[in-house]
């Protein structure tokens, strides 16, 4: 019993660590992405990454873009975004375009 209250413990010492933000917003598959302008992306792949579930730390909606094959950029209502490498070149519908690189 003592071993697993440890265990517990240990665990919330982490959870601590990470920014309120991000424990409210980021699920245990998702990536984060920094972008240039200072916000953080939360970013979900699925259906073979041929979509794109994205939430920024500042919105509370969360955006849902799409591609035609892998490798391609990724486009919906809610604007577009494009993978090259380690960078998300990333353009919301009410905002400018910007750069995001992985965390």
């Amino acid at each position: 019993m003592a071993a697993l209250a440890l265990l517990l413990a240990g665990c919330s010492d982490r959870a601590s660590e990470t920014p309120a933000d991000e424990q409210q917003l980021r699920p245990d598959h998702e990536h984060i992405y920094r972008c240039e302008d200072g916000q953080t992306a939360f970013i979900a792949f699925e259906k073979g990454g041929l979509r794109m579930r994205l939430r920024v730390a500042t919105e509370r909606a969360m955006v849902v873009l799409t591609a035609r094959a892998q490798g391609r950029p990724y486009h919906g209502t809610g604007g577009s975004a494009a993978l090259h490498g380690s960078v998300l070149r990333l353009a919301l519908r009410d905002g400018p375009a910007v750069n995001c690189r992985r965390a």
